[in-house]
C-alpha cells in the first residue's frame, strides 16, 4: 500500500516534532540539575507546588517551542524537497 505524500509529511513532521520535544525535556531537565543541583521534581517525591509548577512551566514552554521549531523547519525542508522526486 503506497502512501500519498501528504500522509508522509505529517508522518515525518510528527516524528521530527516528536524527537525536539523530547530532546529538550530531556536538556530541561539536566540544566535543572545543573542550576539548582537537585534532581527534577516528580509527583512522588515530596516538592513545593512552587518548585513543581514551575518546573512544568518550564519544561512545557521549552518542549513547546521545540516542537513548533522543529515543525516549522521540517516543513520547510519537505517543501524544498518534495517525497517521491528525485
Amino acid at each position: 500500500m503506497k502512501l500519498n505524500t501528504e500522509i508522509k509529511e505529517k508522518i515525518a513532521t510528527t516524528i521530527v516534532a516528536a524527537a525536539a520535544a523530547f530532546a529538550v525535556t530531556k536538556a530541561v531537565d539536566l540544566a535543572w540539575k545543573l542550576a539548582t543541583g537537585q534532581q527534577p521534581p516528580t509527583e512522588e517525591d515530596d516538592n513545593s507546588v512552587l518548585k513543581v509548577v514551575v518546573f512544568a512551566g518550564v519544561t512545557a514552554m521549552a518542549a513547546s517551542w521545540a516542537r513548533q521549531f522543529a515543525m516549522r523547519k521540517t516543513n520547510s525542508y519537505i517543501a524544498a524537497h518534495p517525497f517521491g522526486q528525485k
